[in-house]
């Protein structure tokens, strides 16, 4: 028996907005903070700042690792969105709350969701050494 029709969307929809924003924010940081005007790297970051990247870094990780792990990925890429958005909100930078930091912040949610899915289906349970096909 597969997965049900919902939670083969959410996780889909989950997998393809978390690629999507592990791209924008790799252009992103290859644009701006390598090959930009002052780059990142060469400037010096105040110690907010240093928060408010950290907690990007975890939130992208987190997108990441929940192509393997969902729980702990989707958990980690919205504890890291909130967290940029709160150190932004402190005035550590000037950085507008936008929309990628609320579709950071989705996609965690979306893993979430599709983690609580699969673990709410119930397992097919059979007799040892039959094999079982789906109902047609």
């Amino acid at each position: 028996m597969g997965r049900t029709i919902p939670c083969k969307l959410i996780c889909y929809a989950a997998w393809i907005l978390g690629g999507l924003m592990l791209m924008f924010f790799a252009a992103f940081f290859i644009g701006e903070g390598i090959l930009g005007d002052e780059p990142l790297f060469r400037s010096a970051l105040t110690p907010g700042q240093t928060l408010m990247y950290t907690s990007l870094g975890a939130a992208l990780v987190g997108l990441l690792l929940a192509y393997f792990r969902p729980l702990a990925g989707g958990f980690l890429g919205v504890v890291g969105g909130l967290g940029f958005i709160y150190f932004n909100g402190a005035g550590f930078m000037a950085l507008s709350v936008g929309w990628p930091w609320y579709m950071l912040m989705l996609a965690g949610i979306l893993h979430l969701v599709a983690y609580a899915l699969r673990s709410r289906e119930l397992p097919i349970e059979t007799e040892p050494g039959r094999v079982m096909t789906e109902p047609g």
